[in-house]
């Protein structure tokens, strides 16, 4: 082969590898930059997000949630869903946080001239994970029913509830498609409790029920004696959510932890899907 044909050829081999390797590259939205307040909408949908003092987006829950922030409505502006994923977004804005109550999960949206708020069902859990929620901030702003009632000091059942619209549309199908998923239902056993030193206690408990290979996490809220060396005061903390492990192909997972003694406690564990179950330990004294 003569030097004009090495080089008809290596052209050829050039252009395939353009057309057909870089159009991915190519394709992806580019990383925006945001002054703290920009407001960002997801086009067709009413949702919105603030950047942050951290340049992430944040998406704003409720009016109550912004107002001690900065937000600058002359500068909003519309994005695809694509592009919207493609910027880094932050923890949400929320006021009162999410209800989970069974499967279904709400936004609490408390608005700023409203005496209670509203429950709203969120459609999916890609809304869910559009809105910033993940494994390591699940049990910060996700809270089941008892802990929410606890904390806000009101009834679930008085509130009115409706339905958050939707912000990543369901694919569209030319015909109606029957599938089966297998249902998620994470249940606890407390498999052991035992005393391995003067002021130091162990649990062991079992979580089932999770999808095979799932990663779990945990929060715990307690309330710890304070033994110096009596045990007569108390005070109430929190910690997680933190990872603890992946469940089995059976979705099994054991874990134990070690700590001071509590008076009461109450464990919350959850996975990615957002499906969680919470056990609550007595005193340990």
């Amino acid at each position: 082969m003569n030097r004009k044909s090495w080089i008809a050829v290596l052209t050829l081999f050039a252009c395939l590898v353009t057309v057909f390797l870089a159009p991915s590259a190519y394709a992806l939205p580019p990383q925006q930059s945001y002054t703290s307040g920009d407001v960002v909408a997801l086009r067709g949908t009413p949702h919105l997000w603030i950047a942050g003092d951290d340049g992430a987006l944040h998406w704003a829950g409720d009016t109550r949630a912004l107002a001690n922030r900065p937000v600058d409505w002359s500068s909003r502006r519309e994005l695809s869903l694509e592009e919207l994923r493609a910027q880094r977004r932050g923890d949400p804005y929320l006021s009162a946080g999410l209800l989970k109550e069974g499967d279904p999960i709400y936004l609490v949206k408390w608005e700023s001239e409203q005496s209670v708020p509203t429950l709203l069902q969120i459609q999916s859990i890609p809304d869910v994970e559009l809105f910033g929620i993940n494994g390591s901030n699940y049990g910060d702003f996700v809270l089941d029913r008892n802990t929410w009632q606890g904390r806000f000091g009101l009834n679930v059942d008085a509130l009115t509830r409706g339905t958050l619209a939707p912000a990543v549309a369901p694919p569209a199908t030319a015909t109606p498609a029957v599938t089966v998923t297998p249902a998620v239902t994470l249940q606890v056993r407390e498999v052991e409790r035992h005393q391995t030193a003067q002021y130091e206690y162990e649990y062991r408990f079992e979580i089932s029920g999770a999808a095979p290979n799932a990663r779990l996490f945990a929060t715990v809220e307690f309330e710890e004696w304070i033994c110096s060396p009596e045990c007569t005061d108390t005070f109430r903390s929190r910690r997680g959510p933190f990872e603890i492990g992946t469940a089995n192909r059976e979705g099994r997972l054991e874990w134990k932890e070690t700590h001071p003694p509590y008076k009461g406690s109450t464990y919350i564990f959850t996975d990615t899907q957002g499906n969680s179950v919470t056990v609550g330990i007595g005193n340990d004294i």
